[in-house]
Parts: structure tokens; C-alpha cells; sequence
């Protein structure tokens, strides 16, 4: 019943607001959003975060965001620290970064993914620090929240993660490196090819993608074997891309025993013409003239 009664009163006001064409919050409305922020039902209060979160241009709205951090149902936490990537950096630093020791890891994560968007050089210490956080997705979003900063301390961190002991962690760290943290560590990322995990294996080969050396390229031909299709095409695309010709035997070989595979055969023959050898030339006018 309060839920209905609190959407009646603000709509109510919110015409009469719009009617005026008063910007900003009209006084009654802001008490009464105050009033039930302090005083309403989870449901309730959500919603009022939510109102607050559109109104972010009146002064008074950030003061009373920052005091529903310390809300103490979790929801509202995670919705107030969203509203927050709408205010200025330096009003909300301070919450941010307490909110980062928040108990319930949904909050946490919040905390991190809008530090992340706002970069704050100076919330790399207390983020970097979450890399140790007992909740996987956390961690993760740690990841994903400090790349835009590519030092020798921020790879080094990354790199920690390819060792992680949940999967999810390591497809981010392998992602990480392959969309833009340099230098890729080339030992460890040869490792996460053998994951037991198909992604960290698929992202680790985009990894490497810019890194052709001979150990790199005999470890993909190795991949174009894999089980799962998703690591098995990456492999062979990063070979053309590589224009791998160490690549030609086996992939001629895997032409020969995978007719039948049409999209397969397809993505060969491109990747033999990207080689483009008098190997992988023949291999391909060979195939043509039998097929």
C-alpha cells in the first residue's frame, strides 16, 4: 500500500511540476523523497533512489544520495552507488571507496564498476586491492575497472589473474590482455591455452594474436584440434592473421579430413589463401579441381 501511495503523491507533484515548469525539484517534492528515503520500505526507498538518480542537476540531490549509501538493505546500496556515476567524481570519491568494503559483494562490484568509468588514478590502490576479494565477480569487475590504465603495475596485477582459481577471472584477464594491456605476458598466456576452460583458452589466443613467434604459433596449431569449435576456428583465423606458414601441412591435412564440414572447409581455404604459400596455393587449387 505505502509503494502505491508514495507513486500517487510523486506523480502528482511531478505534473505539477512539469505544469510550472520549474526545474529541478520542487520543495515538497524533495521532502517528501527525503522523508520516505529515511523513513519508507526497501521497495519504497529503491524507487525514491531512482527519482533522485534522474534529478541529478539539482545541489541538493547529491548530499542525500551519499547518505543513502549507508542504507541498510543492499539494494539500495547497489542503486544508490549507480546514481552516483552521474554526479562529479570529486563529490563521490569518498563513499566510492568506503563502499568498496561494503559486506555484501553486490555492492562492492557496484563500487568498482563506477570508479572504474569515472578513472580516478587515485582509487587505483584501494581497487587494486580487490583483486584479493573473496567474491569471483568482484574480482572480475576489478579487472575490467582498471585497464584504461595500462602501467607495468596494472599488467602485472592482470597477469596474477590468468592463475585465478575460478574460470571467469581468467577469461577477464586473458580478455584484458588481448583488447588492449600491454605487453601481453607471452609465458603465462601459453599457459592459459592448455585451460580447462574453452573462453580463457579462445581469449588467450586473441592474446596472442600480435605476438607470431615460433613457440606462439606452434601452440595455436595445436588448438586447431580443440573440441570446442569456438577455440578450434579462433586458432585457425589467428593463424592467417599470423600468416603462420608453419600453419599449411596441418591445416592441408584438416581440409583433406573435414570435407564434409562445409563452414570448416570455407574457413581453411581462407586462411591458406591469407598464407599464401606455394603450398597453401596448391592445396586450395587442388581442392578446387576435386571439388
Amino acid at each position: 500500500m505505502e509503494f502505491a501511495l508514495i507513486w500517487v503523491s510523486l506523480e502528482q507533484e511531478k505534473m505539477a511540476l512539469q505544469t510550472a515548469h520549474n526545474p529541478g525539484l520542487a520543495d515538497r517534492l524533495f521532502e517528501l523523497l527525503k522523508e520516505r528515503l529515511k523513513d519508507g520500505s526497501a521497495p519504497t526507498r529503491i524507487q525514491v533512489v531512482r527519482i533522485l538518480a534522474a534529478e541529478t542537476r539539482d545541489p541538493r540531490v547529491a548530499d542525500l544520495l551519499i547518505q543513502a549509501v549507508g542504507d541498510p538493505e543492499e539494494r539500495v546500496r547497489v542503486r544508490t552507488l549507480a546514481a552516483f556515476a552521474q554526479l562529479p567524481p570529486e563529490k563521490v570519491r569518498a563513499p566510492l571507496i568506503k563502499a568498496l568494503n561494503d559486506p555484501h559483494p553486490g555492492v562492492r562490484r557496484q563500487a568498482v564498476e563506477i570508479l572504474g568509468k569515472m578513472k580516478l588514478a587515485d582509487a587505483l590502490d584501494p581497487l587494486l586491492a580487490r583483486l584479493e576479494d573473496d567474491d569471483q565477480w568482484v574480482r572480475w569487475a576489478v579487472i575490467g575497472a582498471v585497464t584504461w590504465l595500462s602501467t607495468a603495475r596494472i599488467t602485472d596485477a592482470i597477469r596474477k589473474c590468468l592463475k585465478d582459481k575460478k574460470p571467469v577471472v581468467r577469461r577477464r584477464a586473458c580478455e584484458a590482455f588481448a583488447t588492449g594491456v600491454k605487453p601481453a605476458p607471452v609465458e603465462d598466456l601459453l599457459c592459459s591455452l592448455a585451460d580447462e576452460d574453452a573462453w580463457v583458452r579462445f581469449w588467450a589466443i586473441e592474446a596472442l594474436r600480435t605476438s607470431p613467434s615460433v613457440e606462439v604459433i606452434e601452440a595455436i596449431i595445436k588448438l586447431i584440434g580443440d573440441k570446442e569449435e569456438v577455440v578450434r576456428d579462433r586458432a585457425i583465423r589467428t593463424l592467417g592473421y599470423q600468416k603462420a606458414k608453419a600453419a599449411v601441412a596441418p591445416l592441408v591435412k584438416m581440409l583433406k579430413t573435414h570435407k564434409e564440414d562445409e563452414d570448416l572447409v570455407s574457413l581453411i581455404r581462407h586462411t591458406l589463401k591469407q598464407i599464401d604459400t606455394p603450398e597453401s596455393r596448391q592445396a586450395i587449387e587442388e581442392y578446387a579441381k576435386a571439388h
